[in-house]
């Protein structure tokens, strides 16, 4: 027998781990409500979130974080590694997240380069009103955005995303027609609209 309403079950958590959040940029005029409990809600993880909040964002990850007073803030998860000695022996010593903001600090965006493995992170510069999020060369994992002139949404998972914003998504007919033609559905596309998926060996920056 299917349990219905108050008697459902559950819905299962996993040992899942991701990264979510939204940024505003400084001059934006949207007044963000507090939708990161939804989003946490939606990666449905076991496993403990750490939350980061500024005064133009709110970002969680199941992964490392670092934040420096100055206003850059990086979250990350993954088995990344750097082709940097200097890099590699802070993250060993003080954490991945504090390697990555070093490396941003020193070579902005080019701190890719460097970076190898596993991993999808998001940059909050806040000085420079500036956010990168990025996903590893292979793809490993996954990371879908949503951006506007006013906000933008990140997450591993599509529903992470889609729980950022209160109104109801749309289906994408392009969406649907490729995703029943090649059953799948080619990055950086979704099945709705305005949802996007970061291709591999790709990052976003989101400049405002």
């Amino acid at each position: 027998m299917y349990g219905t309403g108050e008697d459902s079950p559950p819905r299962s958590k996993f040992r899942r781990h991701g990264i979510l959040g939204w940024y505003t940029p400084v001059d934006s005029l949207i007044r963000t409500m507090n939708r990161i409990g939804a989003m946490r809600d939606a990666l449905q993880t076991q496993l403990p979130i750490n939350n980061v909040v500024g005064p133009r964002f709110e970002i969680a990850t199941t992964g490392s974080s670092h934040q420096i007073s100055e206003g850059t803030t990086v979250i990350m998860v993954g088995r990344p590694y750097f082709r940097s000695k200097d890099l590699m022996d802070l993250a060993e010593k003080r954490g991945i997240a504090t390697a990555l903001s070093s490396g941003y600090a020193e070579y902005s965006q080019d701190i890719f380069k460097l970076l190898f493995g596993s991993f999808c992170c998001a940059i909050i510069d806040t000085q420079a009103n500036r956010v990168i999020i990025a996903i590893d060369r292979l793809g490993q994992e996954a990371l879908y955005y949503r951006a506007t002139d006013e906000i933008l949404h990140f997450g591993s998972s599509a529903n992470t995303v889609l729980a950022g914003n209160e109104d109801k998504p749309t289906l994408l007919n392009q969406g649907i027609y490729n995703y029943l033609y090649f059953h799948m559905v080619p990055c950086p596309g979704s099945v709705y609209n305005g949802l996007k998926k970061l291709p591999a060996a790709h990052y976003i920056d989101y400049d405002k």
